[in-house]
């Protein structure tokens, strides 16, 4: 598949600058990542360094990203990335992409005993600290309709937003 795989999980640095643009509007943002690490001396887990991405967004999305985010608040990108024209024209090739990481999924729910002596291997963690992760709830594929919601629950905080055109913000598998 052509695509890159990310999960960015940190801060909103520094507030989002917005422009609309002749070609569309565009928005960019300082994200702020500490890694953080399981310290086996201290049995607690600790900040890493902080690394800084600037993370720019156009159309629809820098319209949502300059009315929906302020500094110092929580985001979350767990996400796969393809080039547009390329994920229109491999809707089959996305939707078996998808069917492989909901068997996957499956697979560590039937059995919970193996899934969790991999996390321990693979992470290092103690066995009662893995005992208590819950695992992860993903959702494989996003619908326009379901970012309609998140743009209500931005209206209902009084956060302004205009012009966002959900349709144009995802390519599903379909």
């Amino acid at each position: 598949m052509n695509e890159t795989t990310v999960c960015a999980v940190g801060n909103v640095a520094t507030p989002p600058v917005y422009r609309d643009l002749a070609n569309g509007a565009s928005a960019r943002f300082r994200l702020a990542v500490t890694s953080r690490y399981w310290d086996r001396e201290k049995s607690a887990w600790t900040d890493g360094h902080t690394n800084f991405f600037t993370v720019w967004a156009n159309r629809a999305l820098a319209t949502n990203v300059g009315a929906s985010l302020s500094v110092g608040d929580p985001v979350l990108f767990p996400f796969w990335l393809a080039e547009t024209s390329w994920a229109k024209a491999n809707r089959g090739v996305i939707k078996k992409w998808i069917v492989s990481l909901e068997e996957g999924l499956a697979m560590i729910k039937a059995d919970d005993k193996m899934a969790r002596e991999v996390l321990a291997k693979y992470t290092g963690l103690p066995a009662p600290i893995v005992a208590r992760i819950p695992y992860p709830a993903y959702q494989f594929s996003i619908k326009p309709d379901q970012l309609g919601v998140w743009k209500n629950v931005l209206l209902s905080q009084g956060k302004p937003v205009t012009n966002v055109d959900v349709d144009a913000l995802v390519v599903t598998a379909d």
